[in-house]
């Protein structure tokens, strides 16, 4: 189906509203967050190539 995609903006903003996280406070939390967000999904699609171009242990079939 598909593997991770990056956090909507309605859970930012949820988790931004339950911490009281508003107005230019929100502008710069928002741009934060979607710098670590997009730098785990590199991870996660590097991890993900890895694991993909190992060749399968025949031990386990």
């Amino acid at each position: 189906m598909g593997g991770e995609g990056p956090l909507p903006y309605m859970v930012i903003r949820a988790y931004a509203e339950d911490h009281g996280i508003s107005g230019d406070d929100f502008k710069l939390f928002r741009a934060f967050f979607k710098i670590l967000d997009n730098a785990w999904l590199s991870h996660v699609a590097e991890r993900d190539r890895a694991a993909a171009q190992q060749p399968s242990d025949p031990s386990h079939q």
